[in-house]
């Protein structure tokens, strides 16, 4: 009689997930970040390779509000870090705080070859770099 043949480790999991997605929660329990796509390959123990990446950044509050949205066609997302990046296309929306000098002003970016770094609230943009700011900007000729 032949041995069944035995269950994959973690590490021989090489089959993609489809619309997979990953939340992560503040100590207090409060939303901090959403990541989602419509397929995720996991390439080792600490990235994933994502197609049409969604990634959305709370404000780690009770407020639960969105303070950015980052969209991109292909990622590599590194959740331990809280880091993720890509060489295609991206679409960064940034919202100011309800609290700042006009609620509903934002800044949008895109452009290629970029990477998002959570824990410093920073994204870099390095081709084809396009931002627009939806916000007051007084004195500015002056």
């Amino acid at each position: 009689m032949a041995d069944a043949p035995s269950p994959a480790t973690k590490e021989e999991i090489t089959a993609p997930a489809y619309n997979w997605s990953l939340r992560s929660f503040t100590k207090e329990g409060f939303p901090q970040m959403f990541s989602g796509g419509t397929e995720a390959r996991r390439i080792d123990a600490h990235r994933l390779d994502v197609v049409d990446l969604n990634l959305r950044v709370f404000s780690g509050d009770a407020s639960a509000r969105v303070e950015a949205i980052l969209l991109s066609p292909a990622a590599t997302f590194l959740p331990d870090a809280k880091i993720a990046r890509g060489d295609k296309s991206v679409r960064f929306i940034s919202f100011y705080a309800s609290s700042g000098p006009r609620p509903g002003e934002q800044v949008e970016a895109s452009g290629i070859h970029w990477i998002y770094q959570h824990d410093q609230k920073k994204i870099s943009l390095d081709g084809s770099v396009h931002v627009t700011f939806d916000a007051e900007l007084k004195n500015l000729l002056q």
